[in-house]
């Protein structure tokens, strides 16, 4: 049977969701690990559990496709470079063995809800809706919601309106350049 995963990093709990091809629910994990101090040594020791952690999920699964959610740089949060950290070791042990795609933060919430702006609870409450799922935080979600992304790029599923295709291809071949403006003559 054919997988894929959707993966929300976070310190503070990355939400692994594995759908089987048909869309049901084979695996979902919070992955964490408690803070253990702030130099590089111990930060590269937290990183490195919770990376293996995802990466043994992955080899249990073997995906057709991973959507990780990409950085949202435009967050003034602390913690920035931490999260950079974790999500720069992660994509580098996950696409040594797996077919991965980052999908932006906007464009997710715009894929689930129709428009890219809003806060969490929009896209928990259109995955809920559309897919009658309940999960006990919204790394979870994100991370369903990346899975099913994952879905629409192999072929298991497609998108189910405009909006939707128009994120997947932005996911696939990055976002669309605009044309130039032609200059005036002089």
């Amino acid at each position: 049977m054919n997988h894929v995963i959707g993966i929300d990093p976070s310190l503070s709990g990355t939400g692994v969701i594995v759908l089987t091809e048909a869309g049901s629910i084979a695996s979902k994990t919070i992955v964490s690990t408690p803070p253990c101090g702030p130099s590089a040594q111990a930060r590269m020791d937290r990183y490195e559990k919770m990376v293996w952690e995802i990466k043994k999920i992955g080899d249990a699964f073997k995906p057709t496709m991973i959507c990780i959610e990409g950085y949202a740089f435009g967050s003034n949060m602390p913690g920035a470079n931490e999260r950079v950290e974790y999500g720069g070791l992660l994509r580098y042990v996950l696409t040594r063995s797996f077919r991965l795609i980052e999908v932006n933060p906007l464009s997710l919430k715009k894929w689930a809800t129709g428009r890219g702006a809003g806060d969490k609870t929009a896209l928990i409450a259109a995955m809920t809706a559309k897919y009658g799922v309940q999960f006990g935080s919204s790394d979870e979600y994100d991370a369903y919601a990346l899975a099913r992304v994952a879905l629409q790029i192999v072929g298991y599923d497609q998108p189910t309106n405009e909006t939707q295709r128009e994120c997947v291809d932005i996911a696939i071949n990055g976002k669309a350049k605009k044309p130039k403006k032609a200059r005036a003559a002089k």
